[in-house]
């Protein structure tokens, strides 16, 4: 007969306790994930805004529509990321199901056909 090994002491005791763990490593992961978006889609904004205001003080009239184009979809793009991915919603767990993430969003059970 061979021993069964003994569990680390840094090792939950069973899997309901890592799961907060395991939640608020996600939850850290999702806010990461955020905050990388937010700050690339936020730069693109305040560059559009400075193209405009060259663009403006330059008499070139004729780029202003593109340049509101681009802060337009900047805008939604911001938006978008601040409703999907905000903290209330991460502290309820992530909707969204990724498959790159374990432990974070388990997959959706597949309907069967």
């Amino acid at each position: 007969m061979t021993p069964k090994p003994n569990p680390s002491p840094s090792a939950p005791a069973s899997p309901a306790a890592a799961e907060p763990a395991d939640l608020a490593g996600c939850v850290d992961r999702w806010a990461r994930l955020r905050h990388d978006l937010r700050t690339p889609a936020s730069h693109i904004l305040g560059y559009a805004e400075l193209l405009r205001e060259q663009a403006t003080a330059l008499d070139r009239p004729q780029l202003l529509p593109d340049l509101d184009r681009i802060a337009s979809a900047g805008r939604q793009l911001v938006d978008l990321i601040r409703e999907e991915l905000s903290p209330d919603k991460l502290a309820g767990g992530p909707s969204i199901s990724v498959t790159s993430t374990p432990n974070c969003a388990p997959p959706q059970p597949r309907p069967r056909l």
